[in-house]
């Protein structure tokens, strides 16, 4: 038998709390003290915090896109069957759907008994971005897309004359891609420009 619900008041307003009794009359109680979802640059970060667990053996984290049918997405194992103080989880989505996706975490005791709590919603619906990173920068340029592209695209450095200094094959289905640029003169501004179909974006950065 598992039972679920939220409990008011206490340490914060976001406090959530399952009992589970099995079916030998053994309470088994988890207490879930946050669980929150955040957008970083392509991905969702999933955090929950924990601040009793007892016979957990691990917790599933579920996705939807439509906030009734949920599929597992990933497996975390609990960080102690019996614990009296704190612990933080997270998990990062790297493939989240366009447009809303809702989580859902559930805790799996070691007999099998589970607990499903609150769901939380973020939405990805913004145009397909480069984002790049560390600015300025010395040696290596992160390129990240929000939206992997549909083609191989094509990058190119250019100074601030308009010469072509670099070019870099982009792969599509990709969402992240190293460059290497060393060998570009230290202290100026240099823009970058993505070619990919019918998609182009420009942005600049300054090398250190």
């Amino acid at each position: 038998m598992t039972m679920s619900w939220g409990l008011p008041g206490g340490a914060s307003a976001d406090i959530h709390a399952a009992i589970n009794i099995n079916s030998a009359g053994t309470i088994l109680p988890i207490e879930l003290k946050d669980f929150s979802v955040e957008k970083g640059i392509s991905e969702v970060k999933i955090n929950w915090l924990t601040s009793f667990e007892i016979n957990n053996d691990y917790f599933v984290v579920e996705r939807s896109q439509d906030g009734r049918n949920f599929v597992g997405i990933a497996e975390i194992a609990s960080k102690g069957a019996l614990t009296n103080g704190e612990q933080r989880y997270q998990f990062i989505d790297e493939n989240p759907e366009k447009g809303l996706n809702y989580y859902r975490l559930t805790q799996v005791d070691f007999d099998g008994t589970e607990s499903t709590f609150f769901v939380e919603a973020i939405e990805i619906n913004q145009p397909n971005v480069v984002v790049i990173f560390p600015n300025p920068v010395k040696n290596d340029l992160e390129i990240v897309f929000e939206e992997s592209l549909e083609e191989n695209g094509t990058l190119y450095i250019y100074d601030v004359t308009g010469k072509l200094l670099q070019t870099e094959v982009i792969a599509a289905s990709i969402y992240k891609q190293s460059i290497d640029v060393t060998k570009l003169p230290n202290g100026g501004s240099y823009f970058i420009r993505v070619d990919a179909g019918n998609y182009t974006e420009q942005l600049t950065f300054i090398k250190e």
